[in-house]
């Protein structure tokens, strides 16, 4: 599967997204990362993403709901909510063309979701997950937190074509 994540500007590395890029990498799906002010457009016409997903806080929600409709006008791919503002607004789902929220730490079920979408299995009952699948929702429970040890370490390659992260003064580990 490939994954376009789409963020705003940022002037510190968005980890959440780095995170979910290294596990999804690690099991073996194709990442990238847009900011909202890359020409989007190319972006998903060069990469063709399977999975758009956007980590949002809230007050951007309605910044990224306008994007993912402007988005899908022109483009078919399968749109993923996650970040704090899901996480504790998952009636998110009920906007116009929002597909899926995840809800919590999204490492372990982002990458199940992948997998089975990869293998056109059922995702409806994936846990941590808000699903709509032909107008009809289901808000699945929620998943133990994955121990800390056994996630991968950030994806840093996936920032590090961005100027603003690549040439700080100050390296991360």
């Amino acid at each position: 599967m490939k994954v376009l994540f789409i963020t705003k500007p940022f002037i510190i590395e968005p980890l959440g997204i780095m995170y979910l890029s290294a596990a999804a990498k690690a099991a073996g799906h194709k990442t990238d990362l847009a900011r909202i002010s890359d020409d989007l457009n190319k972006k998903i016409d060069e990469f063709k993403p399977d999975i758009v997903a956007y980590s949002l806080m809230t007050g951007d929600q309605d910044l990224y709901l306008d994007l993912n409709n402007s988005l899908r006008r022109t483009h078919q791919f399968l749109s993923v909510f996650g970040g704090p503002h899901p996480t504790f607004f998952p009636e998110l789902i009920n906007e116009d063309g929002v597909d899926i929220v995840c809800r919590g730490e999204g490492e372990q079920a982002f990458v199940e979701l992948l997998n089975k979408q990869e293998k056109s299995e059922d995702i409806v009952q994936l846990e941590n997950f808000t699903i709509k699948i032909n107008g009809r929702i289901n808000q699945n429970g929620m998943r133990p937190l994955a121990n800390l040890d056994s996630l991968p370490f950030p994806d840093r390659e996936i920032v590090n074509q961005f100027p603003e992260i690549r040439n700080e003064p100050i390296k991360h580990l």
